[in-house]
């Protein structure tokens, strides 16, 4: 698979954050290789691609505490440098999920510098498994269409036209 790549890697992070329209499906700081902008979000069209750095952060959280830089480094590492969420991007929702409860925090000495921890809540854990069933159901549907799907041609509609 491709290495994924930012359509903004050439603009300076004003000028991207100008460029970008709060109904987009990313993280204006997230360097995935590729913007979702072109989706909008419709109740047909759930935001499911907002909920993706909050998923990776919980899993990745669930497995051990973390501090912040040092989950931004897991993220690039257990995705074989395919998804880079710049600190940006990852501390805003570390906040975030503290606050609505999903995260807990406390400060600690790690390596001589005081650092703070996050770890995930019970209630993280649900919102967890929730986010992971929602991802493969997305995933599901995704693996379909790119498939072929197996359904019949909606009717009115020519099948295979050539």
């Amino acid at each position: 698979m491709e290495r994924l790549s930012t359509c903004f890697a050439e603009m300076s992070h004003d000028a991207v954050r100008s460029q970008l329209d709060p109904r987009n499906s990313y993280c204006n700081t997230l360097n995935l290789k590729v913007s979702f902008a072109f989706m909008k979000t419709t109740a047909a069209n759930p935001d499911f691609l907002n909920g993706v750095p909050e998923l990776v952060i919980l899993r990745l959280l669930a497995g051990r505490p973390m501090y912040g830089y040092e989950l931004v480094q897991q993220i690039r590492l257990s995705s074989d440098e395919e998804l880079t969420f710049g600190e940006g991007c990852v501390y805003p929702i570390l906040h975030r999920l503290e606050a609505q409860g999903h995260l807990t925090s406390k400060r600690e000495n790690v390596g001589g510098r005081s650092r703070v921890i996050y770890r995930v809540s019970s209630q993280g854990k649900a919102r967890l498994s929730q986010a992971t069933a929602e991802w493969q159901r997305v995933v599901a549907a995704f693996g379909s269409v790119l498939q072929g799907g197996t359904h019949a041609t909606p009717p009115g509609i020519a099948a295979n036209p050539a």
